[in-house]
């Protein structure tokens, strides 16, 4: 019974701190707008040596006057 206390404990320790996180970045977070300027094509390295080739957006945005090109690092 003192376990699942104990593990219950931690979870909601853990999701309290998520959701501090979230609530500050909706309270701080500046909306951008942008652009996708390309997708980019990349091999894969997966389990059991397989590989695959995925696609990613480049995107660029506008910060303080510069222009910033971001790639996510997901891919399909």
């Amino acid at each position: 019974m003192f376990v699942l206390f104990v593990v219950g404990a931690i979870f909601c320790l853990f999701g309290g701190l998520f959701l501090l996180g979230n609530l500050y970045f909706k309270n701080h977070g500046k909306v951008l707008s942008g652009s996708v300027i390309g997708i980019e094509r990349y091999i894969s390295k997966g389990r059991k040596r397989s590989r695959s080739v995925m696609y990613r957006p480049l995107i660029e945005y506008h910060f303080n006057g510069k222009a910033i090109i971001f790639n996510t690092s997901i891919g399909t």
